[in-house]
């Protein structure tokens, strides 16, 4: 079947899924997405289809405060910023540090395949 990311990209297309970002976020994205390591790991083309879109479509969330949410690294705190700005109702991430917060105030935080397994059977 079709990659997870794809499949995240295909609901948004479609209008199923709704995703806000912020400038920061878009940039470091934009950042990752220029990385040879990550090259192996998604295609250019979803990638660069991903951005496009979140250019495009998403919702441009621009977040005042930002919670302390993980010690660990206060970098992964605008991620809550940003969802708490949009009124989020998920954070998908494939950050271990961010996934073991698991629920933040009446936020979800998940990896991208268990969205897509909770997705499915609801």
């Amino acid at each position: 079947g079709p990659s997870i990311p794809r499949t995240l990209l295909r609901h948004f297309q479609n209008g199923a899924l709704a995703v806000a970002i912020s400038p920061t976020l878009l940039g470091e994205l934009i950042d990752v997405a220029t990385r040879p390591s990550l090259r192996r790991l998604i295609q250019l083309e979803t990638l660069g289809q991903l951005i496009d879109n979140l250019r495009e479509d998403a919702r441009l969330v621009r977040p005042i405060r930002i919670p302390r949410v993980v010690d660990a690294d206060p970098d992964d705190d605008r991620l809550f910023a940003c969802a708490l700005a949009a009124g989020a109702s998920w954070i998908l991430s494939g950050d271990a540090a961010v996934c073991a917060v698991t629920r933040y105030e009446s936020i979800r935080i998940a990896r991208p395949a268990d969205f897509l397994s909770w997705l499915s059977s609801h």
